[in-house]
């Protein structure tokens, strides 16, 4: 697929993997050489890995194979919201010091965090983790921007954003607006096209905040739970609600099919 597409010459492309799903295989390294070519023969630059906070230190093993590929390695840190302050930087300290990932984010898994928590996060991060900060932002409570405008200004130097904040459930940052916020939407007449043809997808497959991925993520709900529901017409939306509320009550920040 990667290698099908024209991708402009002065952009960095790059891919996200889920670190679990490797880590879960019997042989990790194995299943990274199947997926990657060496990047000197490759169109991607960059990998970065997705993986829970607290399973970050065991995914060294990924990090030194995409590393000795010649990969530029990001890592993801997952559940940002729901750990302590040592637990962040006791984890910060463990992947500083391999000296391999280029860019440490923190994603709001649960569309939870609010201004207050993403400067709290950084100012964890940066106790015991030297190199650059990255963001990414959910929509549920419709705080993404506000939430990513935060990041950048306690210290991130990455954030992600999408056009018309496109991405599974109650989406992203919307990459428009930040531009808007940054006097740089102008300068783009491309912008305008690409918001257009956005606009279309977005009536199809319907992305965005509602008043479901509020609750859910008021609740430490994963809203996945709420995207299966509201893409199934044999729910009302007071059944919705009701399971929600059943859901609060018990284990339900990663998304589990027998909860279901």
């Amino acid at each position: 697929l990667i290698n099908s597409i024209e991708f402009p010459n002065n952009k960095n492309i790059g891919v996200m993997i889920n670190g679990s799903e490797y880590l879960d295989k019997s042989n990790s390294c194995k299943a990274i050489k199947e997926n990657f070519v060496d990047s000197k023969i490759s169109k991607i630059s960059f990998v970065r890995i997705a993986i829970d906070l607290l399973r970050a230190p065991e995914s060294k093993v990924l990090v030194d194979e995409l590393h000795g590929m010649g990969y530029q390695v990001m890592l993801n840190l997952m559940q940002a919201n729901l750990r302590t302050s040592n637990e962040i930087i006791k984890t910060a300290k463990i992947i500083q010091r391999w000296n391999k990932v280029e860019v440490l984010y923190f994603a709001d898994s649960l569309g939870s965090m609010n201004s207050k928590s993403v400067q709290k996060f950084c100012k964890s991060l940066k106790v015991s983790w030297k190199g650059k900060i990255g963001f990414h932002a959910h929509n549920n409570q419709n705080l993404a921007l506000s939430n990513a405008i935060a990041a950048i200004n306690h210290g991130c130097q990455f954030c992600d954003s999408t056009i018309l904040g496109m991405g599974r459930g109650a989406g992203n940052a919307q990459t428009e607006n930040l531009l808007f916020q940054s006097g740089g939407f102008y300068e783009s007449s491309s912008m305008l096209n690409a918001l257009t043809k956005f606009n279309k997808l977005k009536e199809k497959f319907k992305w965005g905040p509602n008043i479901f991925y509020q609750i859910a993520s008021q609740e430490n709900v994963h809203p996945t739970y709420v995207q299966r529901m509201l893409s199934d017409k044999r729910y009302s939306k007071d059944q919705v609600l009701r399971t929600l509320n059943t859901l609060k009550k018990i284990e339900s920040t990663s998304y589990n099919e027998e909860n279901m």
